[in-house]
């Protein structure tokens, strides 16, 4: 049992502040052709010199290059950065049948679809990456996070239990299951799942 960080009287408002300051924490830390994915010349015009470069060495090499998979690759991550997510979406989806074995694809193509509100889109996304590479743990705890937030406690609960398993995803996932306890007024046992996500490494 983890030493306890509260008084015996633990407060719900203390326990819920504690849960949502460190989850915001948390957060923080934590085809063959490229010619329908170009930016339309206005779009262009409108950024500046350093951007209209890259640009054009990016697209050079996507359309022109040896390993036009890898070049796509690195176009539509420059896409993603820049805030062309329509673009970005595109070459993702190609992609995933060009280079099916790479998960940053499915990964990358999952964070634009969970900020865009596509949960199930972006749940079965993530699963995708996490398939290619079980290295990918990260993907499981975005799956765990979009379940949680969806409602679907008892999913969301088996994807936490595996990133407790990890060190590296052990205070992330302890806050998540916190803040399922919160949802069912589970005061002792949030604040225990809190104590052991401020815990320092084993």
């Amino acid at each position: 049992m983890p030493l306890r960080l509260l008084s015996n009287a633990r407060r719900p408002l203390t326990i819920l502040l504690s849960l949502g300051l460190l989850l915001w924490v948390s957060c923080i830390k934590l085809s063959d052709t490229i010619a329908p994915h170009r930016l339309s010349p206005e779009t262009l015009s409108d950024q500046d010199f350093a951007f209209q470069t890259a640009y054009a060495e990016h697209i050079e090499s996507a359309t022109n290059g040896n390993d036009s998979c890898t070049a796509r690759g690195k176009l539509a991550q420059f896409y993603h950065a820049n805030g062309f997510l329509r673009e970005a979406v595109a070459l993702y989806d190609e992609l995933q049948l060009c280079d099916p074995a790479d998960p940053r694809w499915p990964y990358y193509l999952a964070l634009i679809k969970q900020d865009a509100g596509e949960v199930d889109s972006a749940i079965s996304l993530h699963e995708q990456s996490y398939q290619r590479d079980t290295s990918v743990l990260i993907s499981v705890f975005h799956q765990a996070e979009l379940l949680r937030k969806s409602g679907r406690t008892k999913a969301a609960i088996d994807k936490y239990q595996a990133c407790l398993k990890h060190p590296a995803y052990r205070a992330e996932a302890s806050l998540g299951m916190g803040a399922l306890a919160v949802t069912r007024g589970e005061w002792t046992e949030a604040a225990d799942w809190l104590e052991v996500a401020i815990a320092p490494p084993a």
